[in-house]
This record gives structure tokens, C-alpha cells and sequence, in this order.
């Protein structure tokens, strides 16, 4: 039925192109150039894409860079997550081949030998040769193998172990004469013998990736000694399916506390686990678990590798003992805890651990609410009253005077358990907060929303215990909704939707059963409180210096909290076991007055921004099952401040192409200036990192791309409010070309100042012309990017009033006749994307129509990407007949200005290029240009004098102008000269710099009156 539709569809396809002329000339050239270039079974393929509705080459053409293939998968176990852990798995083994490793494991400084432990207790010979083949298979070969007899009845595995043994002398089998020992004993025994400076522990069956010890020894070369390393793992079963991945955080006791995360593999230095004495012949089979408590606080380094180097065998023996494992950890756990002198209860669940801690008394709590909402805390005290289990704690209520009265006419009776605070100043959430702190009399302080709803009644009883944990500063719940739909369960640093940090696992059920290894109900140290509740000792609140009034009034004073915390040495949490539920109403919302906190937190706070050690990006990409991270956040390693104002920078890409390296042009100018400028796109491409590389910062949100699909009167007045919140930080917001259109749509008349700088030509237009506003109100501004830019946008709307922004380029230009000279033959160069609008082909035209005798006087180069894959194909074919002629893809802007040192003109035959920079650059290096007369440059050529001009549509014109420039080429200095004249008078950086500092200056200053 699936085929019949699709050739159905087929035929309706060709029924409209048939009667459709415009169609029918577009279809046919298409069809012809796929028939020329891959053949009836790629023309066939075509077809079939065609009629079901898919990319045309999908299958014809190899795959873009950046897609990710999957290992199969043929098991039965169905984790969420695993397609994605999958792809992340493949595309890490297949990083490095075995020669780069090799080669780059002789660079290493230390020659650190791994000794493993294996212990032979009743495994099948099968499994065995699984775990041996994979450490004989190591890139990395300082490794020594030690198998312990266990006294096993079955001696099949001792026996096999005996003869590998006699092979290799990196193998030793050790035992008490077929006795039989425990794991604690077994543990010791070889720790006795090992002569590795670290010791990695494996069960049978499991095995190690080939570049395992590799990236150990890597970790381990800096020169510290670190006394415990783990990676990430996962499963995989005898058809060597991968599945239950477990991607993990970094270093923390108190993850440790509920899970034995550290699991395999993990790699011990030797004389750590001898400073902490033998393994403990009473726990056995958590012998490891307790050895790694017992050495967690011995406060040595532990370090984390975000990679799967490790994989457990999955079948029903070995899941017994793993199982077994997990259940006799909690006396582990208990003694762990009494030596931190934290008297606590300790119980398992479902694999994992729990504490509670024992309580001679009960300490007084302050609930803190910052509310102005009579709605809101009327409906949520009585519950919070009556469903919390804890008994002694007060609410402290920091409201205005007429709602404080409200409250206590409302809810009478309770004496001195009500504090009501009255507050009538500006809208500051974090000085209330303050307010109500200094008024509080508990030792334990809890901030709360006031649209916050008890869910569990002993909720502030789990936040204290996790509160008391030695080296916890603050901690924080889950947060739900009303249909148990996650809000917060732990919060991760990282860019999306306009704001600088996302819940983890957002949107998911939180009653759901998650078969993951690291989920939404283990609680687990984290790198951002809950801006709905958080909860702190009094003592660390005032000792962190309180919630910051100045620079966080009303967004991220949570995030500014959690950062203080951490950088007084203390850890905050998320406490799984304690859930409240937001209950939102519409009314409720508030609109906070614009303030600069994102821009706050980038200044103050970019080394804690720079990566989320506790939910990394494979965690992230795993938890949402998807192998991309199309939102971040990019920060320099030192950020340049500047105190003239702040500039927001907009492009709709980062290739290193036109408009997107225009705008990376004004960036590095405010810059220089003592601006401070972001660089915004809702995709990332390689000219971030030339940005980082100025130290600019970079955001990446796919949300900047919202509604580009929408006319103006589609539109909503906003984009959604972490993008208006984001916007309203920066005194100005330059939006390049018109494809970011969507800005001017949704903030056309808002309190936010754009400066929509222009650089499309007519073919922009033809797509666009109806999703551009009709009408701009006074917080915009439109400058082109040059006179045929202009002339291009009045076309379209003549309405509008614009201004001339040339952009401009440094001038890297050297004495480089000298190098030009050396060369035997002309070099004609012409950097653009591959695509119709660059109009390659007209020059490979005109060079086919060169004499002989003149072409063999010259070599062209044409240097792209290939934005439009047919084209690039006409163009590559018809550049293979022609000797003279190279084609080559992208090169980085340093390599670039290399060749422009030998190159003696630059050619531009383009059919709609509003300002090409190659032009400007070839100019400011005094090289001949060439371009036809529809770029924006050639409003500035005049023919003959400062270069030479030809139309786009006319190949014998280009042909002429080719001829006489190699003809001539000795004799073109005073062409040269005056290019170079061009260039300093209107695209050199310093004109550039004074007339974009003048517009930004004129539109704040414009800006701020009119809002005055």
C-alpha cells in the first residue's frame, strides 16, 4: 500500500509540473543533471525521493558532516535514551583510529602501568575470553593482568587462565591452592602483588574499549596524582548489543552516597587504597563500594572522563551479582556515614540508597514568600499550613501593607508562627527575600514561591537531612506541576530559550518509572538551585553575602546564589524525595522592569558558566535523547567587560561567509571601542570560534529563529520571554540582513532599540518580500550595508528611511609584490559558496573562451563550500576540462590571506552580491578586481581606473576583461594603486570604525530621549 501511494504521489508531482511551465523548466534541468552525474540508478532514487515527499539526493549524495550513524541494535531491552547513547557511543570509538592513538601515546610524559584485577569465581570460559580479548586489544599496552582463583568447584576457568598465563607474561593467576576466598580477601591478595602504580578492578565477562588505558593515561599525564578516575559505560549482551547507558557527572560525595556511580570503570592508585588500609573482609561483595567510601574522604582528586570506556556484560549470572552487590551496600553506607559523624537511618530501594537522618530535636525552619499576590498566597498558605509534616516551623511573609492586612484578617490564630513583613518599595524579589531573612529566627531558612503546593508531607524533613550532609551549602526540591509534569529536578547550566540555565528532564512525568541509570528521582549534587524554592543554614546565607538586590532584583538571583555557595567551597543539591507542585494562573504572572542580570551573571559569573560538570553534554543529549546541542552558550576564557554601553549582535548564521563575518567585523570594532558585544545566531557554525577567539561571547538559541516563518500579522509581540528578557539587557540590538526578520515583526514598537542593518540583494527579496513589516515604529533603524543594498530594499519598500553602513576591513596588506612576482602565471582567485547566486560557472564559461596562448599564462582558483549540491556539481565537471582551473573547499581565514599573497586578481562574476568582502580584502591588498556589475562593490569601481567592471549575464565581456589583465598584467600599478585608494576611503577599518560608533552612539542616544 506504502508503494502504491508513493508512485501515486509520483504522478501527481509530474501531472502539476507538467501544466506548470515555470516547474516544467526547473524539473527538467534537475532531472538532466542528476541523470549526467549519477546515472539511471541515482536518477531512479531521485524518483522514488520525489514521490515520497523527500530531499531529492537523500541516498544519492554521501551525508552532510555532523550526522550521526547508529549501531545496530537487536536486543530487547528498550531504554530511553539508548538510540541517542548509540550514536554517542559509535562516534567516540570512531575519533581516533588505533595509528593516531599510538602515536599520540608516545608523546605522553609518564609510562604508567595499569595492573587489573579479575576474579575467577563460577564464570564460563566464554566470558572470559571476552574480557581478556578486550584488554589484549588495548591501544595502550602497559598493562598487567592478575586473575584470582576464588576456589571455584569449576576449574575451567582457572585452567584457561593458567594457559594464558604461560603466553603472555603480563598475566599472572593468583590463589590460596584452589582454597576458597571471599572478595575482600581476594581484593587484597592481588593489591599485595600488583606492581601498577593503579589498579583497575573488572567482573568476567566485561570488557574495556581498545582505547580504555589510553585515555586513563592520558587523564593521569599532568603530573598529578590522582587518587580515583571513572568513565561513563554501558551494557552490552553475546550479540554485542549496546544498551543502559549510563553517561555520568562529575566527582560527588553526595551522588556517591546514593549510588556507587563511580562504578566501572574505575581506576585506583595503588597507594591511596594502601593509606586506607586492607578491604574489609566484612562487607564481601561490596568490599569496592566501601574501599571507594572509605577513600572519598581521604581528600585526594577524583577525576571524571566523559567517555564510555567500559562495558558490563549483560546476562543472567552476571546481573545476579551486580544485584547482590547493590543490596549489601547499605551496610556500607551506614558505617560511611557514622565515621562523617552523620547519624542517619539507611535503607535501599530499587538499587538504590537513602538516608534519614536521626534527630534528637527539631530545629526551627524559616518558610520565607516574597508575594504581592493576594490570589496566589491565600490559596497556597492554608495548604502549606496544614500538609507539612515538619512541626516547628514559622512563614515569614514579605508583602505590601494592604496585602499583609489581608493575610492576617484572612488566616488569624496563629500568633508568632505568622511574621508579616510589609514592603511598598520597587518590585526586588531578592530584597524582600533579604528582608524576611534578617526577620527570621530559624536556624534553617526556606525560600519560597508564593504558587508553591505541598505534595509530599514531609518534604522540608528531606530537605534538612540533605541539608545537614557534611559540605552541602544550599539544597532545593522537585518542583511539579499540577498533572506531575517535571519543572525543576535539578537544575543545568547552558543557553535555551533566552535564559542562561534549563531544568533536567523538563516536561517529563516525574511518577514515570525511568529505567536510566541517573534520573529524575535520585537526588544528586547540581549546579543551580530552584528559583521556586531553595533552602539554606542562616549562618551560610548571611556568610554568602544574602541574594544580590543590585544586580539580580528579580531574574537569577537563584542562579547568583548557587554560584556564591559554590564558591565558598560548599555544594548545593536537589532532594528528590522532596516534591512540591507550582500552580500557575495567568494573573499571577509577573512583568518584572527590565534589568541587566543575564549580562550580569556573563560578566561576573563566566568561569562557572563555561560547562555544567554535574549534567554534561552527554548527559544532556542522552536524558533528551537527541545527539545534538543546538542551544549553548560560548564564553571566552577572559571576558573584556566594557563599560560604553552593551550591543547585542544578531546574525542568522556563523559560516564564515558575508553577512555573518560582516557582523563579527562589528563586533571586534565596539569591542576595541569599550563596548561590550554578544554575538547572537539560532544555529553555531566555525565563525564562533574566530569570535571566541576576540574574546566576544557567543549565544547559540534555536528560539532566535522563532516565527521567521510568520508574515506581520502573524506574529505575536514577543518571541517568547526569556528572548524578551534577553533583549531587554543590552542598550542596543544590531539585527543583520533580512532573513532575521522576525525581530523586527515581534519588537516592532517595543521599548527595545534595533539597528537592522541590511546587506541582501533582489534575491533575498524574492523569498522574503511578504514577511517583512509594512511599517517601522521609532525603535527602529534601517542602515544598508552599501548603495545597491538600498537599491534593493526601496524596490521592496520604498516607505522605509535608510542609511548607508559600509563595513570595513583590516588592513593586513604587506609589501607583497615580491611574492606575487615569483610566480609564472597569473592567479586569479574567487572565494564564495558554491550556488546559482555566485554565478561560477559564467567564469569557467569565459575561461573556455580564452586563447590558448593566453590561457596558459594563468591558473584560476575557486575556493567554497558547496551550498547548493547540483550546482556545485555542474561547476566541479566543467572545471575538470579546463586545465588551468582548481576547485577547493572552504580553508580557514588565515590560510586564505596566505593565497591572497600570490594571487594577482580577485574575480567576482556574481548575479545579485550586495557587498562582497573578497572585494574589499583585495583592495586593501592592492590586487586587481574584477566584478560584474551586480555586486554592491561595483557602485564603487570605476571601469578601468580602480578595476574593472563586465556584466554578470555576459561571458565574451568577462572573456575581454580576462584577456587583458594577463595581457597587461605588469602594467596595472596605477589600477592597483587606486583599488587601494577605494579601499582606504570607504571599506578601511578606521572609516568603519567612526561611522559604526557614530550610529550606535546616535541610536542610544536617540533611543533614550525618546523613551524619556
Amino acid at each position: 500500500m506504502n508503494k502504491i501511494n508513493r508512485f501515486y504521489n509520483f504522478i501527481i508531482v509530474v501531472f502539476k509540473i507538467l501544466f506548470n511551465v515555470d516547474k516544467r523548466k526547473v524539473a527538467f534541468r534537475k532531472a538532466y543533471t542528476i541523470y549526467k552525474e549519477f546515472g539511471l540508478k541515482g536518477f531512479v532514487r531521485a524518483i522514488k525521493n520525489k514521490a515520497s515527499k523527500r530531499d531529492l539526493l537523500d541516498g544519492i549524495v554521501a551525508k552532510e558532516e555532523g550526522e550521526m550513524e547508529e549501531l545496530p541494535y537487536s536486543g530487547s531491552v528498550f531504554i530511553p535514551g539508548d538510540h541517542t547513547g548509540r550514536k554517542l557511543f559509535l562516534q567516540q570509538q570512531e575519533e581516533f583510529s588505533e595509528a593516531i592513538i599510538g602515536q599520540v601515546t608516545e608523546e605522553l610524559k609518564k609510562n604508567i602501568c595499569f595492573s587489573i584485577v579479575l576474579l575467577l569465581g563460577r564464570a564460563e570460559i566464554n566470558m572470559l575470553k571476552r574480557s581478556i580479548k578486550s584488554i589484549h586489544s588495548q591501544f595502550y599496552s602497559g598493562w598487567e593482568l592478575f586473575a584470582v582463583d576464588m576456589g571455584a568447584k569449576d576449574r575451567r576457568g582457572v585452567n584457561f587462565f593458567g594457559g594464558e598465563a604461560e603466553k603472555d607474561s603480563r598475566i599472572h593467576l593468583l590463589g590460596l591452592d584452589g582454597q576458597k576466598i571471599e572478595e575482600a580477601e581476594a581484593y587484597n591478595l592481588a593489591l599485595s602483588r600488583a606492581s601498577g602504580e593503579y589498579v583497575i578492578f573488572m567482573y568476567p565477562g566485561d570488557q574495556l574499549t581498545p582505547d580504555a588505558l589510553y585515555w586513563v593515561a592520558k587523564s593521569l599525564d599532568d603530573g598529578k596524582n590522582i587518587d580515583l578516575l571513572y568513565s561513563d559505560e554501558c551494557h552490552v549482551d553475546e550479540r554485542d548489543n549496546y544498551f543502559k547507558f549510563f553517561f555520568k557527572p562529575a566527582w560527588s560525595p553526595l551522588l556517591m552516597v546514593r549510588t556507587s556511580y563511580p562504578g566501572n570503570l574505575s581506576v585506583f592508585r595503588k597507594a591511596a587504597l594502601q593509606e586506607c588500609g586492607e578491604f574489609d573482609k566484612g562487607f564481601n561483595s561490596s568490599a569496592l563500594y566501601e574501599m571507594t567510601l572509605r577513600l572519598s574522604n581521604c581528600g585526594g582528586e577524583v577525576r571524571h572522563i566523559e567517555r564510555i570506556l567500559y562495558l558490563n556484560y549483560a546476562m543472567e549470572m552476571t546481573e545476579k551479582v551486580r544485584q547482590r552487590e547493590k543490596s549489601s551496600r547499605v551496610k556500607a553506607l551506614f558505617h560511611h556515614m557514622w565515621r562523617m559523624n552523620y547519624s542517619a537511618s539507611v535503607y535501599e530501594r530499587d538499587g538504590h540508597n537513602f538516608i534519614s537522618k536521626w534527630r534528637s530535636e527539631t530545629p526551627l525552619v524559616s518558610v520565607i514568600i516574597a508575594t504581592d499576590h493576594a490570589n496566589a498566597i491565600l490559596g497556597s498558605l492554608p495548604q502549606l499550613l496544614r500538609d507539612t509534616a515538619y512541626p516547628n516551623f514559622e512563614i515569614v511573609i514579605v508583602a505590601n501593607s494592604e496585602l499583609s492586612e489581608n493575610i492576617s484578617e484572612a488566616i488569624p490564630g496563629l500568633g508568632g508562627r505568622l511574621v508579616l513583613l510589609p514592603y511598598d518599595g520597587p518590585l526586588n524579589n531578592s530584597k524582600k527575600y533579604n528582608l524576611g531573612a534578617a526577620a527570621a529566627k530559624g536556624e534553617y531558612l526556606v525560600f519560597l514561591s508564593d504558587n508553591m503546593y505541598v505534595a509530599q508531607r514531609d518534604w522540608l524533613n528531606h530537605l534538612l537531612d540533605t541539608l545537614d550532609f557534611p559540605g552541602v551549602g544550599a539544597v532545593s526540591p522537585a518542583v511539579i506541576d499540577s498533572e506531575g509534569g517535571a519543572i525543576y529536578t535539578g537544575g543545568r547550566i547552558g543557553q535555551r530559550g533566552g535564559e542562561l540555565y534549563t531544568s533536567t528532564f523538563p516536561g517529563q512525568s516525574f511518577y514515570n518509572n525511568d529505567d536510566r541509570a541517573l534520573n529524575h528521582h535520585i537526588s544528586r549534587e547540581v549546579s543551580v538551585l530552584s528559583k521556586y524554592c531553595f533552602s539554606v543554614r542562616k549562618e551560610v546565607f548571611f556568610q554568602a553575602g544574602g541574594l544580590n538586590e543590585q544586580d539580580t532584583p528579580n531574574r537569577y538571583f537563584e542562579l547568583d546564589f548557587s554560584f556564591r555557595i559554590q564558591d565558598n567551597n560548599l555544594r548545593c543539591a536537589f532532594v528528590s524525595t522532596s516534591v512540591l507542585f507550582n500552580k500557575v494562573r495567568p494573573e499571577m504572572e509577573y512583568i518584572y522592569p527590565r534589568d541587566r542580570a543575564y549580562l550580569y551573571i556573563i560578566k561576573q559569573w563566566h568561569t562557572f558558566l563555561e560547562k555544567d560538570n554535574f549534567f554534561t553534554d552527554s548527559m544532556l543529549k542522552y536524558s533528551s535523547d537527541c545527539d545534538r546541542l543546538p542551544n549553548r552558550l560560548l564564553l571566552p576564557k577572559h571576558i573584556l567587560k566594557g563599560n560604553k554601553g552593551n550591543i547585542l549582535l544578531i546574525s542568522h548564521e556563523l559560516s564564515r561567509t558575508g553577512s555573518p563575518q560582516v557582523v563579527f567585523e562589528a563586533a571586534k570594532v565596539l569591542k576595541d571601542q569599550g563596548y561590550f558585544p554578544v554575538v547572537a545566531s539560532p544555529e553555531d557554525g566555525p565563525l564562533s570560534r574566530d569570535i571566541l577567539a576576540e574574546k566576544i561571547p557567543v549565544i547559540i538559541d534555536q528560539d532566535l529563529s522563532k516565527y521567521r516563518a510568520y508574515r506581520p500579522n502573524e506574529v505575536p509581540k514577543s518571541i517568547s520571554p526569556g528572548i524578551d528578557n534577553l533583549l531587554g539587557n543590552f542598550d542596543l540590538v544590531l539585527v543583520a540582513s533580512i532573513v532575521s526578520h522576525n525581530f523586527i515583526n515581534c519588537y516592532n514598537g517595543s521599548d527595545i532599540p534595533f539597528l537592522w542593518w541590511i546587506h541582501d540583494g533582489g534575491t533575498g527579496y524574492t523569498f522574503l518580500e511578504n514577511y517583512l513589516p509594512r511599517h517601522l515604529k521609532g525603535n527602529i533603524s534601517v542602515y544598508c550595508g552599501g548603495r545597491y543594498a538600498q537599491e534593493m530594499l526601496e524596490k521592496c519598500r520604498p516607505q522605509f528611511y535608510t542609511e548607508v553602513l559600509l563595513y570595513g576591513v583590516k588592513d593586513w596588506a604587506t609589501d607583497m609584490k615580491e611574492i606575487t612576482d615569483r610566480r609564472k602565471k597569473v592567479l586569479f582567485l574567487f572565494p564564495a559558496t558554491f550556488e546559482i547566486r555566485k554565478n561560477q560557472l559564467l567564469l569557467l564559461e569565459a575561461i573556455g573562451m580564452l586563447p590558448e596562448a593566453i590561457a596558459e599564462k594563468a591558473d584560476f582558483l575557486l575556493i567554497g563550500k558547496a551550498g547548493d549540491e547540483l550546482y556545485y556539481r555542474s561547476v566541479d565537471n566543467k572545471a575538470s576540462e579546463l586545465p588551468n582551473v582548481k576547485i577547493s573547499g572552504p580553508v580557514p581565514y588565515d590560510e586564505l590571506m596566505n593565497i591572497y599573497r600570490e594571487t594577482a586578481c580577485v574575480v567576482v562574476p556574481s548575479i545579485d552580491d550586495p557587498m562582497p568582502v573578497v572585494l574589499a580584502e583585495a583592495m586593501m591588498m592592492s590586487k586587481i578586481v574584477l566584478c560584474s556589475d551586480m555586486t554592491g562593490t561595483a557602485r564603487y569601481i570605476e571601469d578601468g581606473v580602480n578595476g574593472f567592471l563586465f556584466s554578470s549575464r555576459n561571458a565574451s565581456e568577462l572573456k575581454e576583461k580576462l584577456e587583458y589583465v594577463i595581457d597587461n598584467f605588469d602594467a596595472m600599478d596605477d589600477v592597483r594603486k587606486a583599488g587601494r585608494k577605494t579601499y582606504e576611503q570607504y571599506f578601511s577599518q578606521e572609516i568603519f570604525t567612526e561611522n559604526l560608533v557614530s550610529v550606535v552612539e546616535k541610536n542610544i542616544i536617540r533611543f533614550t530621549e525618546d523613551s524619556k
